[in-house]
C-alpha cells in the first residue's frame, strides 16, 4: 500500500520488541517472507520500496534488551534513530516562531497539518512523471546524493555510515529538487542543512563513525567483566589461592593485579558461551586482539597457556591489564586522531 511513498508508523515502542526487530529487517530489505499456498506451491513474494518514519519513547536497542536480545548493526542501519531534541530548549523544535510556548506552537502546527496536507507530494510526483523533466531530475538526484555523502561522511567511516548517508542524501536531494521546482517555499540549501543536522545527530547518538559490530563486541566483554569481575574470577595472589577466603562460586576464570590495574584469564567455554553470548566469538576475539585488549600466544593464537592453582597449565583467554581502566589502545588513539582530522576537514568545507 505504501510502495514508493512514505510509511509512517506511530509509536514503534508499543510493538513487541522481537516483532519490531524483525520488522526493521523486513522493511529495510524491501520484501516479505517466502510463503506457500494451501496447495503447497510457492506464493509470490511481496516487494516494496519506501522510507519509514516512526516515533517512539524507546530506542530499538532498549526494546531489544528488554526482550533479552541484542540489537544487530543491520537493524540499526535499517531503522536509523535520531534524538527528538533540537537542543534549543523547545524540545523537538529549533524555533517556535513567536508562539508563547513550544506546546502552543505544536498545537498550531497540528491544526495547520490537519487542514493542509497532500499538496506537495502529488505536485512532486507530477513533475517526476513529466517525460521531459524526468531524465534531468534523476541525474540531478544522483548528483545531489553523491554531494551529500562526500560532504558529510568522513573518509575512514565504516560502510554502515555511508549506507545511512545515502538515505539522508536521498531525502536531502528530494527537498532541494522541490525547492528548485517551486513546490517548497524554502531557501536553497535548506533541505541539505536539515538532513546534515539529522545525520550528525545520528552519528553522535551512535557513538562515532566506526564499525558498530566492533564497538558492540568490546562493550559486550566489558559488560561481563564489570558485572562479574570480582564474584566469578578468583584472585591470583601469593598465600590466598588455596585458602577458603578465595573460594569462587560459578567461576569464569582468574584475575591478577598488575599495579593498579587487573588482568583476567577466562576459561574458553565460558568465553564462548557467556562472555560472547549473542555474538560471534571469533569476531569478538579478532576485535579484541586488534585493539590490544587480548594477549596472543607466540604462535599468534588468541589463547595463551597459564598455570593456574588447582588446575595446572591450561589454555585461557587473557584480557590485558587496563581493559577496564579507561586506558586507550593504540587502535583507539588512531581512530580518535582520524575523527578529529575529519571534523576539521568538514568544518573547512562548510566555511567555504
Amino acid at each position: 500500500m505504501h510502495n514508493d511513498i512514505l510509511l509512517p508508523l506511530d509509536e514503534l515502542g508499543q510493538a513487541d520488541p522481537k516483532t519490531a526487530g524483525e520488522a526493521a529487517y523486513m522493511l529495510g530489505n524491501g520484501q516479505g517472507k517466502s510463503r506457500a499456498t494451501k496447495d503447497g506451491d510457492a506464493r509470490s513474494i511481496k516487494r516494496w520500496r519506501n522510507i519509514v518514519l516512526s516515533s517512539g519513547e524507546k530506542s530499538m536497542a532498549t526494546m531489544m534488551a528488554q526482550a533479552g536480545h541484542i540489537v544487530m548493526a543491520g537493524q540499526e542501519v535499517r531503522m536509523v534513530e535520531i534524538p527528538a531534541d533540537a537542543g534549543c530548549s523547545y524540545g523537538i523544535f529549533e524555533s517556535i516562531h513567536a508562539a508563547a510556548s513550544s506546546q502552543i506552537f505544536a498545537d498550531q502546527l497540528k491544526r495547520a497539518v490537519s487542514e493542509h496536507h497532500g499538496h506537495a507530494g502529488p505536485a512532486f510526483v507530477a513533475q517526476l512523471a513529466d517525460p521531459e523533466l524526468r531524465p534531468r531530475l534523476i541525474e540531478q538526484t544522483r548528483r545531489l546524493i553523491k554531494q551529500f555523502v562526500n560532504t558529510n561522511v568522513p573518509t575512514q567511516s565504516a560502510g554502515q555510515v555511508a549506507r545511512v548517508a545515502d538515505r539522508f542524501g536521498l531525502v536531502a536531494a528530494a527537498g532541494e529538487l522541490c525547492i528548485e521546482l517551486g513546490i517548497l517555499p524554502w531557501p536553497e540549501g535548506e533541505a541539505f542543512e536539515a538532513c546534515h543536522k539529522c545525520f550528525k545527530a545520528w552519528i553522535d547518538l551512535r557513538g562515532g563513525v566506526g564499525n558498530h559490530e566492533a564497538e558492540q563486541a568490546v562493550a559486550k566483554v566489558r559488560h561481563f567483566i564489570e558485572m562479574h569481575g570480582e564474584s566469578r574470577f578468583t584472585l591470583l595472589s601469593p598465600g590466598i589461592e588455596n585458602s577458603g577466603y578465595n573460594k569462587t562460586i560459578n567461576r569464569a576464570g582468574f584475575r591478577q593485579q598488575v599495579g593498579e590495574q587487573t588482568e583476567y584469564f577466562i576459561f574458553p567455554e565460558v568465553y564462548k558461551s557467556e562472555v560472547c553470548s549473542g555474538l560471534n566469538p571469533t569476531y569478538v576475539t579478532k576485535v579484541l586482539v586488534e585493539r590490544g585488549f587480548l594477549a596472543t600466544a607466540k604462535d599468534g593464537k588468541p589463547q595463551v597457556e597459564k598455570r593456574l592453582p588447582g588446575i595446572g597449565k591450561t589454555r585461557v583467554y587473557h584480557l590485558t591489564a587496563g581493559f577496564l581502566a579507561g586506558g586507550v589502545s593504540q587502535y583507539e588513539e588512531k581512530e580518535t586522531a582520524m575523527r578529529q582530522a575529519e571534523v576539521v576537514n568538514m568544518a573547512v568545507k562548510y566555511s567555504v
